[in-house]
């Protein structure tokens, strides 16, 4: 089964934000970002995962806008993913990282699509 939803107004930070800063601004954008994300993942009403599934990412950034490194910016949403119950965990075992695709548009935002892997 595959599942989408939107984050607007919100593009992955890369995880050199969460390593490089102080350590109560570290924690305080993690927790931030992982809110974020299950918030808009719990309002779209996708079941909880019960089985691997593979994560993709739509990123869109607006007109001046820099992309993060695609090895970059999937923590906070596996945490934030994690934490709403669309992945059992965010080891290896349960996730499969899929696309990582970047576009331009009028605003900023990112998809995030989920496959059930079998």
């Amino acid at each position: 089964m595959r599942y989408e939803f939107t984050i607007p107004d919100f593009t992955p930070r890369s995880a050199n934000e969460y390593t490089f800063a102080k350590v109560g601004t570290r924690i305080r954008k993690k927790k931030g970002d992982r809110d974020l994300v299950a918030h808009y993942a719990q309002q779209s009403g996708i079941p909880k995962a019960t089985g691997k599934r593979r994560i993709s990412l739509i990123v869109t950034l607006a007109k001046g806008g820099r992309a993060v490194d695609p090895d970059n910016a999937w923590k906070g949403l596996l945490d934030g993913c994690k934490q709403a119950g669309l992945l059992v965990n965010d080891s290896h075992k349960w996730v499969e990282l899929g696309e990582y695709t970047i576009r331009r548009g009028e605003r900023r935002s990112t998809l995030v699509i989920l496959e059930d892997v079998e």
